[in-house]
């Protein structure tokens, strides 16, 4: 199976600088039909809909992106007050 390859990206330094300093921030629940595990430690299921089977399923599934290794140091993401009120403890990271 051919694996389509990353093109080249033609934009600044300071983008590509700002999209890891907030990487959380860029996340989203889903991808390819599996819910991601790193949206639910940072935003628990706010603002999706998701059944308890897709929680039990979910899968990290950014970790082939640029940067992933460094998402723990992001600036993006909840305040860890919030994340303590509305994400349940076994999805939080700690």
């Amino acid at each position: 199976m051919d694996v389509p390859k990353k093109g080249a990206e033609f934009t600044t330094e300071t983008i590509k600088e700002s999209r890891r300093e907030y990487k959380k921030d860029i996340y989203q629940p889903w991808r390819d039909g599996v819910l991601s595990r790193e949206y639910l430690e940072e935003y628990g299921t706010s603002g999706i809909m998701a059944g308890e089977k897709e929680i039990k399923n979910s899968k990290y599934v950014w970790g082939d992106t640029t940067g992933n290794w460094s998402r723990d140091k992001s600036k993006g993401g909840r305040p860890k007050e919030w994340k303590e009120k509305y994400v349940k403890k076994e999805w939080r990271k700690e």
